[in-house]
């Protein structure tokens, strides 16, 4: 996966140190609502996830949930959520979305 920046922002890959966003991310109310509850209730869980979730999308598709970091500070305020819906059985379309805690 590709490192995206603007201005102001980084959208880089999740890393291990990123587990206790992930995890407030993960838990947040309109998240499991809206997106899925994916069962991972403790920071443990949340490197787990991000290892054999986030990355193994990363190696497979060639992308997968990023955070979004602030340029000036390495802030992690966000997470670009990455999800693929096949149209057809020969066309993808990647949906992107933006979620902060």
């Amino acid at each position: 996966m590709k490192t995206l920046e603007t201005a102001r922002l980084i959208i880089d890959k999740l890393t291990i140190e990123d587990a206790a966003f992930t995890l407030a991310i993960l838990n947040d109310e309109d998240f499991i609502n809206y997106v899925a509850d994916r069962g991972v209730r403790t920071e443990e869980q949340a490197k787990a996830y991000i290892v054999d979730k986030i990355r193994a999308s990363y190696q497979k598709n060639g992308f997968g949930m990023a955070a979004v970091r602030r340029k000036d500070n390495g802030e992690t305020i966000g997470m670009r959520l990455d999800s693929m819906i096949r149209l057809t059985p020969e066309d993808e379309e990647i949906c992107l979305y933006l979620w902060s805690a």
